[in-house]
């Protein structure tokens, strides 16, 4: 095969750069976050202070509580620290589903429902697109919630 039919065919004007980090501990920048991991297991969620290990459950679902959910509710639902470690006995598969507003210019703070008086708002208002940045751009030993909270 020639070059020229290479090129007519445009072969090298699609390039793919595919990689996976695991990332440290995290909370997810959504509403809540739907799961459905393989029986490899490797995810770890921070409970009192230590890792727990989530044991797949076949066809099991895990739904985790995300930090807009966390600030829209004045902290009745909080959201998970949790992790994935690598799998010493083969790959692992999961498929995520993050419930989020697709709208950046959306102003996020808490709900009335779970303000009062006794239990003043604990985060400000802001746009999803500052929290956004704020997670991309934030320390990775650092919570996003930190940076809005009142």
């Amino acid at each position: 095969m020639s070059m020229t039919t290479l090129k007519a065919l445009e072969c090298a004007k699609g390039q793919t750069l595919v990689c996976h980090y695991y990332p440290d501990k995290h909370s997810d920048p959504v509403f809540f976050t739907i799961l459905r991991q393989d029986q490899s297991g490797g995810l770890q969620i921070m409970h009192n202070n230590q890792w727990v290990a989530v044991e797949p459950i076949e066809r099991g679902l895990v739904v985790n509580v995300g930090d807009f959910l966390q600030i829209l509710s004045n902290d009745k639902f909080v959201s998970v620290n949790h992790r994935v470690l690598a799998s010493k006995t083969g790959p692992r598969m999961s498929v995520a589903c993050f419930f989020t507003s697709a709208e950046p210019s959306k102003m996020i703070g808490p709900i009335k429902e779970f303000t009062s008086e006794e239990n003043p708002p604990l985060y400000k208002e802001f746009l999803v697109s500052d929290y956004t940045k704020m997670f991309l751009t934030k320390p990775l030993d650092k919570s996003s919630l930190d940076f809005f909270r009142l």
